[in-house]
């Protein structure tokens, strides 16, 4: 099947302090090439000093052109910052050992600001190895 879903909970010490977590995965491979990935993290935390919740909300959306072509796509945002971060990366592997890669990242996007990137950033990465 090309849905699945995973659900986690978690317990432990944090500092001073204990913390539970949840952890909810979800992801659907929608053809051959497109992926599409869910994800939900919420963790409490109870200290002396104060409690506090952290929320983080993933989403992945990937496509595999050829087993040497992708581009792959990363949202996140938390209830922190309450802010979304995204990076989208383009590999080609031209052979082993000779990519190119081009990523784009926009780290800073505020949502009521209606989606207005604050921040880019581009970078373009060549990998070439040498054997002897």
């Amino acid at each position: 099947m090309n849905l699945w879903a995973l659900a986690k909970l978690g317990f432990g010490t944090f500092y001073s302090g204990k913390r539970t977590d949840i952890l909810i995965q979800t992801g659907w491979k929608i053809a051959v090439p497109v992926y599409l990935g869910l994800d939900a993290e919420h963790r409490w935390v109870t200290l002396k000093e104060g409690d506090f919740i952290t929320k983080i909300y993933r989403a992945n959306l990937n496509f595999l052109f050829s087993p040497n072509i992708s581009w792959s796509n990363f949202e996140q945002f938390d209830n922190k910052t309450e802010k979304i971060g995204w990076q989208s990366r383009f590999q080609w592997i031209i052979k082993p050992g000779k990519e190119v890669i081009l990523t784009f990242n926009s780290p800073v996007i505020d949502p009521m600001d209606r989606f207005t990137p604050e921040a880019y950033e581009a970078r373009v990465k060549v990998k070439y190895t040498i054997r002897f």
